[in-house]
């Protein structure tokens, strides 16, 4: 019921939250472990929300998560005219309202209602007596000292190869973060075309910053902003800051010595497995058998063993 209320009333619209983390959220609201909410439950979890404050609150943090700092977001916002485009209206010193909205949907998609966008508006433009909104503006309205921790913006495809390719030197984390992403592609019962095309949501057969983004979340990865980018870096061969299928292709394929490996791996389990109950042992004895020490691990050696 709470998830058919969420999905219905569009609660969380715009964070593509995992399955674990919905359960999650329903587990921090339900305290007690009783399996269901009362009344006071949602009370205590929703009593003291503000709306209003709330959409700020998501607004600024997306802002601050994804640019690196003030100038950078303005300009993204003066000029964007449209999902994943850019272009000046009013030049690079003001924010119309059309760019505004195009650059809320954008970094907020699927978030925001009109009038909610409209009310975001208002706060930045000191409801509506102001036409456009200078940087001194969008400076105060942020907080003058807020602190920003995204790349030089994630948003702006014109510069953000050139931003992306003076990243740091490739060192361990960054392989650990990319064969995390390779193995749960290749885990996937979905062809890589189709993963490809779910992630470029609007059909243009290139993956904006903005989708690889939304994408990976989606994935449930728990990579950071920095994380994300240098991804993305990493896989944009040619630097252009969009990634098409032949560069997502080159990096995701499963190689037919992999494919091999990986038929001649099961084959062998499944072997294992027949041999297990065939001589009517539990996996448990089968283990045993080859753990005369009674450590609870098996060594490389005794693991290759075990599966010859």
């Amino acid at each position: 019921q709470f998830k058919a209320w969420l999905e219905q009333n569009r609660a969380l619209a715009g964070f593509n939250l995992t399955e674990s983390l919905v359960q999650q959220l329903f587990g921090d609201m339900e305290p007690h472990k009783k399996g269901y909410l009362t009344e006071v439950d949602w009370e205590n979890a929703f009593g003291k929300f503000n709306w209003n404050t709330q959409k700020f609150d998501e607004l600024k943090e997306t802002i601050l998560s994804n640019f690196a700092n003030i100038s950078a977001a303005f300009k993204y916002f003066a000029h964007c005219n449209d999902l994943g485009s850019t272009t000046v209206e009013h030049g690079d010193n003001a924010i119309s309202y059309d760019n505004f909205c195009f650059a809320v949907r954008t970094v907020n998609p699927d978030r925001f209602s009109e009038r909610d966008v409209k009310s975001l508006w208002d706060k930045f433009s000191r409801s509506g007596s102001l036409e456009t909104v200078d940087l001194h503006r969008f400076k105060i309205v942020l907080g003058e000292n807020c602190r920003f921790y995204g790349s030089a913006s994630n948003f702006n495809k014109t510069t953000n190869a050139t931003k992306r390719a003076q990243s740091a030197p490739m060192n361990a984390k960054r392989e650990d973060v990319l064969d995390k992403l390779k193995h749960q592609i290749k885990a996937s019962a979905k062809p890589l075309p189709e993963i490809f095309q779910e992630i470029d949501s609007d059909g243009s057969g290139k993956i904006s910053a903005l989708e690889f983004r939304h994408g990976i979340r989606k994935l449930g990865l728990a990579l950071t902003s920095r994380e994300i980018d240098d991804l993305l870096n990493r896989i944009d061969a040619n630097q252009d800051g969009m990634i098409d299928y032949d560069e997502f292709q080159s990096k995701f394929k499963v190689k037919e010595v992999e494919r091999r490996i990986e038929s001649r791996s099961r084959t062998r389990l499944t072997k294992l497995k027949d041999q297990i109950y065939a001589y009517l042992l539990t996996p448990r004895d089968a283990f045993r058998q080859f753990d005369p020490d009674r450590k609870g691990i098996l060594s490389f050696q005794a693991f290759t063993k075990m599966v010859n």
